[in-house]
């Protein structure tokens, strides 16, 4: 009996060490780590807009995820063709996506995506490729227009340029730039601001077999001591003839030459039969500088057939005959509208803005000294684009302008619309402009351009 009970408490007592071990063996089991949720780390210094040149070329982007991954490319063009990824997939850890793309061999600019995904997690990597410049050049007398007229009968302006070379001639390249420079200088000052709607703007491609003004250009442009230039004017309106537009004549077509010069120099061709043609180097490689020749040469002398107000060329008064054949221009033609030759404030052709309350604040006078003689000959006021090249154009410069552009356009022109237009002009704005631009005049070593060459 006392062996049963020996056996039965024995029995109990493995039972209950196997409870104790089964309830310490399911203490010490951990439990399965919760899976990571997808995710894309790129790092800050990692590039996610590769661009490469028309030769193609590689970038690598580093990145790291949490899972498994995949690469897609999406073009934003007919194909993809041009772009590939290398690897185009992987699982969870850091990885190198090398990004490649083929020679460009098109004119064209090419876009894509990489669209990088791991789970529900998207990265988006936009990629760029230029276009193949040298499919972009331009052929000599190629035509481009820069801008068509919506308002008026349309004003043709004709840009071209000398001493740039064939591989000037790509899009976007210096040719290119300079040309769309002009466009933007010649409305960048008023009246030609408010008034751009009624041009037709042409852009035509002159090769040059050198680039050095002087040496074997297509327009034989050369500098011609002081400021001068001289070119060959038959040849300007050849290439001008070019535009379909103008129908085969030039008459009252204002050109611009662009010389591939830094140098400060400026001139410009006067035609009785309303042509002209302005010789304007890309002054000190400044936009400023250029906007500044292109300003007083094309738009002055160019359009509005204003005379120099420069008055420190010469010291003895303006030679009689000189002024009677200035007179003669005037009065034939409409020219130098700017210019007189009386004092008389009450006589000077200019006298209804000395009148005009409206034009107090403009300085408007009788100042002596203009077309290069201290004596003689009278401007309208002390400053102005005509005199020093800056602080734009006076009421007599602005209304001479005014009245060409409506007279071309076939609309009418009165003083009252006029005078409504150069409201803008009478603002306090208007004239703090002014102000600033003659700020920077250095008088004692201001240099004037060269007289303008008439053409009759």
């Amino acid at each position: 009996m006392k062996t049963v009970k020996t056996l039965i408490a024995f029995l109990w007592l493995v039972v209950l060490c196997s409870m104790v071990s089964c309830s310490d063996h399911e203490e010490s089991v951990p439990e399965p780590p919760a899976p990571e949720p997808p995710s894309i780390t790129i790092p800050s210094t990692e590039n996610l807009h590769p661009s490469f040149t028309s030769g193609g070329g590689k970038d690598t982007l580093i990145f790291t995820t949490t899972a498994d991954w995949n690469a897609t490319i999406k073009a934003n063009n007919k194909s993809a063709g041009w772009l590939t990824l290398s690897p185009s997939n992987g699982s969870k850890g850091e990885h190198q996506l090398i990004i490649a793309a083929a020679g460009n061999l098109t004119p064209d600019d090419r876009d894509a995506e990489v669209i990088l995904q791991c789970g529900e997690v998207v990265k988006t990597i936009t990629v760029h490729q230029d276009f193949n410049y040298q499919l972009t050049l331009l052929e000599d007398g190629e035509v481009t227009t820069l801008q068509e007229h919506t308002k008026g009968k349309g004003i043709n302006l004709v840009i071209m340029g000398d001493g740039f070379v064939t591989v000037d001639m790509g899009r976007g390249g210096k040719y290119e730039t300079l040309m769309k420079k002009t466009v933007e200088a010649y409305f960048s000052v008023e009246p030609m601001c408010s008034l751009r709607e009624y041009f037709n703007v042409y852009s035509i491609t002159v090769i040059s077999a050198s680039d050095v003004i002087g040496e074997n250009t297509a327009l034989s442009t050369t500098f011609t001591g002081g400021t001068s230039i001289k070119g060959n004017n038959d040849k300007c309106m050849e290439y001008a003839r070019k535009v379909n537009q103008l129908s085969g004549t030039v008459r009252n077509t204002p050109m611009i030459v662009v010389l591939n010069s830094p140098r400060y120099a400026g001139a410009t061709y006067m035609h009785s039969w309303g042509y002209s043609i302005a010789f304007c180097p890309y002054v000190e490689n400044n936009d400023e500088r250029f906007a500044q020749i292109i300003h007083h040469e094309a738009v002055g002398h160019g359009f509005g057939y204003l005379g120099d107000e420069y008055d420190n060329e010469h010291e003895e008064p303006l030679p009689s005959g000189q002024a009677n054949d200035l007179q003669k221009a005037a009065s034939m033609y409409g020219w130098y509208s700017n210019l007189d030759f009386t004092p008389d404030i009450e006589k000077v052709k200019w006298n209804r803005f000395i009148s005009d309350a409206r034009y107090a604040a403009e300085g408007l006078g009788a100042w002596e000294g203009a077309y290069g003689y201290k004596k003689g000959v009278y401007r309208p006021t002390e400053i102005s684009i005509m005199r020093y090249n800056v602080g734009g154009f006076n009421a007599p410069a602005r209304e001479a302008i005014y009245k060409r552009v409506m007279q071309l356009a076939g609309e009418a022109y009165s003083y009252d619309r006029f005078i409504e237009y150069d409201a803008i002009n009478r603002t306090d704005v208007g004239r703090s402009v002014k102000h600033a631009e003659q700020k920077g005049i250095d008088k004692t070593h201001f240099i004037p351009l060269a007289s303008p060459r008439i053409i009759l």
